[in-house]
């Protein structure tokens, strides 16, 4: 009884483990792209858009 319980949270561990691994990569992409992003919008003399663009 005890091992079963211990290898479904094993299991658990290893799922939240990839999904924390998979935040990361995206948190990077996002990290390596935000610089022009942020030029981008600086380099706007209104920011009006904003607020109508999805």
């Amino acid at each position: 009884f005890a091992a079963e319980i211990f290898h479904d949270l094993h299991e658990q561990v290893i799922a939240t483990a990839e999904r924390g691994q998979d935040i990361m990569l995206r948190i990077q992409q996002i990290e390596a792209e935000l610089p022009s992003l942020e030029t981008a919008a600086l380099a706007q003399t209104s920011h009006i858009h904003f607020a109508y663009n999805p």
